[in-house]
């Protein structure tokens, strides 16, 4: 299975639309499963925060194969649980095998 990527341009803020490092309280390194799961939780919760990441890339699609059941349990906390489910029924559906 071949996966595209598409590039994202590289944001660089300019002096004016800097805002000092105080202003957010959270700075969450890496965009993956856990950052932006981290993200949404604090969200949630009213807390804001910034995510970076290294990569000027999404990935298109899931690669994952089965959830853990505490990873689930995190989706239901954060309220996306059935849909989750739901997604992979959507996926098994159509898999080849």
């Amino acid at each position: 299975m071949n996966y595209e990527y598409s590039q994202l341009p590289v944001f660089i803020p300019t002096a004016d639309q800097e805002q000092h490092p105080d202003s957010v309280p959270v700075l969450i390194v890496g965009a993956g499963p856990v950052g932006l799961a981290m993200a949404i939780d604090l969200a949630q919760q009213g807390i804001q925060s910034v995510v970076v990441d290294s990569k000027t890339q999404v990935s298109v699609g899931s690669r994952a194969i089965c959830w853990a059941k505490r990873t689930l349990e995190i989706f239901d906390r954060l309220g996306v649980g059935d849909q989750m489910v739901e997604k992979r029924r959507d996926v098994e559906s159509r898999a080849p095998f």
